[in-house]
């Protein structure tokens, strides 16, 4: 039955459940930059970037959006301008028309409350939703290890994590059986670097609710808003699909799985 709904889930067939999606739709990624992103520009600041991803604007665009901003790395020149007038004013000394970016990752506020081992309060969700997984694997199916690809990033400012974060609330209430609920508020996905962002954003929301209690287990999967099925969902407004509150976690998943253990809630195993 649960590969019956992964399988629907994928080709986007999935019968919404909340209706009336409203004008709740973001711009992809959420920030002023986005539209005026520079690849040429980009290149040429991070080479780092370039060998490592190669020189492709969808490329470069999907590091930016995964990786650089959270980095500080700019996007396009008069980002960087904008900076660097920041830093140099009240200062004699004009800043260069084009300043190398420093690309030194600042701290998260919320570091204090990120591990690396974070990423098992997803496996255990998904091991309560879809079964076994093998760590650091995916199938073709794109099942397997939520660790894969992951980043823990703090996107707690970001409307569209705010949003998700009030709907999930609102879906789940005070409810304990198993809820599948398409949420209301809607995004763009253009290309895969999109679906990759928003997918993270998603997976760093359920790690930040599930250790701090608010939910029991839960999974986001994105779909289009309309739940039909397309040749090219690329361009389309999507969202998430909620689905939460799966108690098949017994003795034995937890045997099998030991990397898990004490990053679930007990209340959602059948063996204690």
């Amino acid at each position: 039955m649960k590969k019956v709904l992964t399988t629907l889930l994928s080709l986007g067939l999935i019968v919404m459940i909340a209706a009336g999606l409203g004008p709740n739709a973001y711009a992809k990624p959420n920030d002023a930059y986005l539209d005026s992103f520079d690849a040429e520009f980009y290149a040429a600041a991070y080479p780092d970037v370039v060998a490592a991803l190669g020189s492709t604007e969808q490329a470069l665009y999907g590091h930016y959006v995964k990786f650089g901003k959270a980095e500080g790395r700019f996007p396009n020149a008069q980002a960087a301008i904008a900076a660097a007038a920041k830093t140099t004013q009240g200062n004699a000394k004009t800043p260069a028309a084009t300043p190398t970016p420093a690309p030194a990752k600042a701290a998260s506020p919320n570091a204090a409350f990120f591990a690396p081992e974070d990423v098992n309060y997803l496996r255990a969700a998904y091991l309560a939703h879809w079964g076994s997984y093998e760590i650091g694997k995916k199938d073709e199916w794109g099942e397997g290890d939520p660790a894969v690809g992951f980043t823990r990033q703090d996107y707690t400012q970001l409307p569209i994590y705010q949003d998700t974060k009030a709907d999930i609330l609102n879906a789940v209430g005070k409810r304990t059986d198993y809820i599948v609920v398409h949420l209301p508020h809607s995004f763009i996905v253009n290309n895969q670097a999109d679906h990759a962002y928003y997918t993270n954003i998603a997976k760093n929301l359920l790690i930040d609710m599930m250790k701090s209690g608010q939910i029991i287990n839960a999974q986001l999967w994105i779909a289009t808003s309309d739940g039909e099925l397309h040749l090219n969902t690329y361009g389309l407004p999507h969202s998430y699909i909620l689905l939460a509150n799966d108690r098949a976690l017994d003795k034995a998943d937890i045997a099998a799985h030991p990397e898990i253990k004490g990053y679930y809630n007990k209340g959602c195993l059948s063996g204690e």
